[in-house]
């Protein structure tokens, strides 16, 4: 009994081996590592996998040529992932991460000045944040609200300049862009868990 159980297991696996050999299989491109949005793919980042055509969708990219030196966007590429030009963009990377990130089309990259809200460390890309900064009001500046954003960068240790760039409605480009011009302060507020629902 034993003995025909194991060989009905032995010949099943034998069968499966058979037909899955029999089937037709195409290159695809596939990713050996992480690749975070806004990276431009090197040869590092990916290898050719021979995968079961069937399994293959139509945007899978087959060759090194189609993904090598385009940006991801829209979402990382995690690894073992294979890689579909949807995943890509001729962008560049700020480009790329704005469209991903960015909640409307006519929304805009903007720089704030330099050595703004340095301590917030833990801001990552994608954040939504408040900046505020100084706005004239008659003869005085006072500080108000001037934009929700979302975070595209955030300074790293190793940069000479270290400044975020966030993206903001085109209705405030020219007001978060006027502080950088004057020179003036800019706050960037992480908001509560009850503003981020709201």
């Amino acid at each position: 009994m034993f003995v025909s159980l194991v060989l009905a297991i032995l010949a099943a696996v034998l069968v499966f081996i058979f037909v899955r050999s029999m089937q037709p299989t195409v290159p695809v491109v596939v990713a050996q590592k992480n690749i975070s949005v806004g990276k431009e793919i090197t040869p590092d980042d990916v290898a050719i996998k021979n995968y079961p055509s069937s399994a293959v969708f139509p945007s899978t990219a087959k060759s090194l040529k189609e993904v090598v030196g385009k940006t991801v966007a829209f979402g990382p590429v995690l690894q073992g992932e294979v890689v579909r030009t949807e995943h890509l963009t001729t962008a560049g990377s700020l480009l790329s991460t704005l469209r991903t990130f960015a909640p409307e089309k006519k929304w805009s990259a903007v720089e704030l000045p330099p050595d703004t809200s340095l301590g917030m460390k833990g801001l990552r890309r994608g954040d939504k944040v408040n900046v505020y900064g100084e706005v004239a009001e008659g003869e005085t500046a006072v500080v108000k609200h001037i934009a929700d954003a979302v975070v595209l960068n955030v300074p790293e240790e190793e940069d000479e300049i270290k400044q975020f760039i966030i993206a903001v409605p085109e209705e405030v480009v020219s007001v978060v862009a006027g502080i950088a011009v004057r020179g003036q302060k800019a706050v960037v507020v992480l908001p509560s868990a009850e503003d981020k629902g709201a």
